[in-house]
């Protein structure tokens, strides 16, 4: 073990028993610092190259274990998994956005998007903490291994912070482009009516992961100060510049959507159109039966004729320009419409 390249000192095995031992235990250092590349190349040549032969012909069952050697297993398990992952997450996005929105091009674009934001959000994490760059700042001093579970972990988190803002933005646009037809002039007005809101919400989240960065713990200030910058590169940068810069050059093709694919997904109602045809008034009608109808938009024929009797019933006899007659007469037929109808009901 002493004489692999890149170990430093090998301590003393301890035995778990003076007269019959059957386990020992002992700590070797390497060169390198723990964040380094060669660190975890000596634990696989430990592994692979310098344990097997040692115990060759012999009953001993040497592990590698230790901080070093978990995070090389826990790497090497993440690393496996993590593209099935991203892959799953990303196909239920764009059947999700595919079905909400009608189109093929803006859920492709939203997961691009979305992929450079995290891939940026990765590169900050490294910068800071393995090359150093404002490590002090935030209160680590030297080199510290980076905690892989958080690849996955931000990955999820972000990607559903940048759908959510992605949906609230393109279903603004979307709404817009459904009344009048005009792909850039949606983008615009729908862009300008859900911004604020964006950036509010962006903001909010900013300063809460932010205050994670003073707290104590490595893991913390990697988790805080990701997705941090996350969600500043996602909602100032990809959402308010990219993403309408995009729809805009893409005008009325990013709205493209295939008739056989429009056949086969179900509708789903995010805009409201249900309760705005009529919906909602005959759900409550159906709850509510007894409910005092509301009057509508505009009276038909016989609606209008008998607004003009009641109206033409409702000046006093003196009325200028309209004789008397007339005014009786009109409350005349007044009176026999009323008789017809009936009275009120209680």
């Amino acid at each position: 073990m002493a004489a692999t390249p890149g170990v430093a000192a090998v301590s003393p095995a301890q035995y778990n028993s003076t007269t019959a031992p059957t386990m020992g235990v002992f700590s070797l250092t390497p060169t390198t610092t723990a964040q380094a590349a060669a660190t975890a190349d000596l634990v696989t040549t430990l592994r692979n190259d310098t344990i097997p032969p040692a115990v060759a012909g012999t009953k001993l069952s040497v592990l590698v274990s230790g901080s070093n050697a978990v995070f090389v297993d826990l790497d090497q398990r993440i690393a496996d998994r993590l593209p099935a992952f991203i892959g799953l997450v990303i196909l239920i996005a764009l059947i999700i956005l595919t079905t909400v929105f009608r189109s093929i091009l803006v859920p492709l674009k939203a997961s691009a998007m979305n992929l450079l934001t995290i891939l940026a959000t990765y590169g900050v994490i490294v910068m800071v903490f393995t090359f150093g760059w404002g490590r002090s700042l935030i209160g680590v001093p030297n080199d510290v291994p980076l905690l892989s579970l958080l690849a996955p972990i931000m990955f999820a988190l972000l990607f559903g912070l940048s759908n959510d803002y992605e949906v609230y933005l393109v279903s603004r646009m979307h709404e817009e482009y459904a009344l009048h037809g005009d792909a850039r002039l949606a983008t615009k007005r729908g862009h300008a009516l859900g911004s604020r809101i964006v950036i509010a919400a962006a903001l909010i989240m900013i300063f809460v992961f932010a205050s994670y960065i003073f707290q104590p713990g490595t893991a913390v200030k990697e988790f805080g100060l990701g997705m941090a910058v996350a969600i500043v590169i996602d909602a100032f940068i990809a959402r308010m510049i990219i993403l309408p810069a995009v729809m805009h050059l893409g005008n009325s093709k990013m709205w493209w959507f295939p008739h056989w694919l429009d056949r086969i997904l179900p509708r789903v109602d995010t805009e409201g159109r249900a309760g705005a045809e009529g919906g909602e008034d005959a759900e409550d009608d159906a709850l509510y039966p007894d409910k005092i109808p509301t009057p509508g938009p505009g009276p038909g024929p016989e609606g209008a004729k008998r607004v003009a009797v009641g109206a033409s019933a409702t000046p006093a006899a003196d009325t200028p320009g309209e004789p008397r007659a007339q005014v009786e007469a009109a409350g005349a037929d007044a009176q026999r419409h009323a008789d017809v109808q009936g009275p009120p009901a209680p």
